[in-house]
């Protein structure tokens, strides 16, 4: 027997609980922590807040531990850049910032490759709160903003350095004291900017990884009633199905398609960085569209937009036919529709909404389309977003900016010159619907835009799972 297990005096030993624990479980409730593994499907709880009311969406988030290489990745980068800011500061007798700003990016790009040193990443499937993520989304634009008058203040700052040194000022002319005003003044906008930016993000904790050991990662952050919720439920993720699946290389889009409504400057650089270099990050699998579950209940969120479109007067009587539902298999996609028919069931509303959570980042892309069928074998489409490219042939799209009641005018413009065809039967639309997803579909993979269909065995929706318990 063990000389410690005889000694009255040895301190208790905790049991490790993750010892006991099943290897083949992807998730876990343990204290105040959410225990996650890479690769891990959480059901469908709220992770990052509350749950208001206004509803959950699903989202693909990413966490990273920092270990010692990690850090010193960091820190051997800004070194190297100080370094080389002094040498040239005292050889040529000059300001190096920008210098030094390029020295960082470049040697840490450069020590991103090795993988010895690289941070610890987890992904996981999981949901969110709608309201809480389009706060935190808010925060982050007003954050982004500060950071851009920061680095604006600071270029200005080097425009003023290069023009002090061009003119000599003299220290008892005006034009001195104007640029003592001027340094001082775009000094204080470049501090209060960064630094506050900096002090905000520090403040806020929300959901993240505390620590990672044995596979497992540690999410701290996750409301205690959510973890109750957790607690009870199985870890298992929905069962596996045959699902149809393809690849859309978003690269062979058009931009304004990849922009949506967002026309942030440095957003459009970016990603016009990343089509013309055929980025990884533009490749995405996506589910066909016959995938979408039929009979969705709206989400509060949702619902209140559906709510506003039909406070119109010329939707009013109109009827809602259902909802429907698709997400992706990443999990950073969830798309809602929702279609209304005109009273004598000619004319067809489609308002759709996009979000996509991953990461810190948050979008939501909503879109109203009016649809018109004509016995002449056309499809007339009039809606307030881009549509994708290669359209069949009989489909007669058109863009008008706009909220819906403008885009439906426009639309019924369009049909005078036509003979709408009444709808009698809901298979029927069924029918031309499907007809229309097909032939489009078939042209995108012509293109190269789609890749084509499969079928894989993947996870199904937590709804279906909660259907069949």
């Amino acid at each position: 027997m063990p000389e410690d297990a005889l000694n009255p005096y040895a301190p208790p030993v905790a049991a490790d609980p993750l010892a006991s624990a099943d290897s083949t479980r992807l998730w876990m409730v343990h204290g105040d922590h959410l225990l996650v593994r890479d690769g891990a499907w959480v059901p469908p709880v709220s992770l990052n807040g509350e749950d208001d009311g206004s509803g959950l969406t699903t989202s693909h988030q990413v966490f990273a531990t920092a270990s010692g290489a990690s850090t010193l990745a960091i820190l051997v980068p800004a070194a190297i850049s100080v370094l080389v800011m002094l040498f040239i500061s005292l050889a040529f007798d000059r300001s190096a910032v920008l210098e030094g700003i390029l020295t960082f990016f470049i040697s840490s790009r450069l020590l991103r490759r090795f993988k010895k040193i690289a941070p610890s990443v987890v992904n996981i499937h999981c949901h969110l709160s709608i309201s809480t993520v389009k706060a935190r989304a808010r925060r982050d634009r007003w954050r982004g903003w500060m950071t851009l008058a920061a680095f604006t203040a600071f270029l200005l700052l080097l425009i003023g350095d290069v023009d002090e040194r061009k003119n000599h000022y003299d220290y008892d002319s005006r034009g001195y004291w104007w640029a003592a005003v001027f340094t001082l003044s775009m000094g204080a906008i470049m501090v209060i900017c960064f630094v506050g930016s900096l002090l905000w993000a520090a403040s806020e904790r929300g959901l993240r990884c505390v620590s990672q050991t044995g596979g497992w990662y540690y999410l701290a952050g996750v409301p205690a009633s959510s973890l109750v919720k957790l607690a009870a439920m199985s870890p298992e993720p929905p069962p596996l199905r045959p699902r149809k699946v393809f690849t859309l290389y978003q690269y062979r889009l058009p931009l304004g398609i990849l922009l949506g409504p967002r026309r942030n400057p440095l957003l459009l650089l970016v990603v016009a960085l990343m089509k013309a270099s055929r980025s990884p990050a533009l490749v995405r699998r996506s589910f066909h569209w016959s995938e979408a579950r039929r009979g969705v209940q709206p989400d509060a969120d949702f619902a209140a937009r559906i709510a506003m479109l039909r406070s119109e007067p010329a939707f009013a009587d109109w009827q809602e036919m259902g909802c429907s539902g698709l997400d992706s298999p990443q999990g950073e996609l969830r798309v809602l529709t929702v279609r209304l028919v005109s009273p004598d069931r000619r004319h067809f509303c489609t308002l759709t909404l996009a979000r996509i959570s991953k990461a810190r980042a948050y979008v939501e892309v909503c879109q109203t389309d009016f649809r018109t069928w004509t016995t002449d074998g056309r499809c007339l489409v009039t809606a307030d977003q881009s549509s994708f490219p290669r359209l069949p042939a009989y489909v007669d799209f058109q863009k008008v900016k706009g909220k819906p009641a403008r885009v439906w005018s426009r639309h019924l413009q369009r049909c005078e010159r036509v003979t709408p065809r009444a709808m009698e039967d809901e298979e029927e639309l069924k029918r031309l619907l499907e007809k229309e997803a097909d032939d489009h579909v078939e042209l995108l993979e012509a293109a190269g835009i789609h890749g084509p269909v499969e079928v894989v065995e993947l996870p199904g929706d937590w709804e279906e799972a909660e259907q069949a318990s």
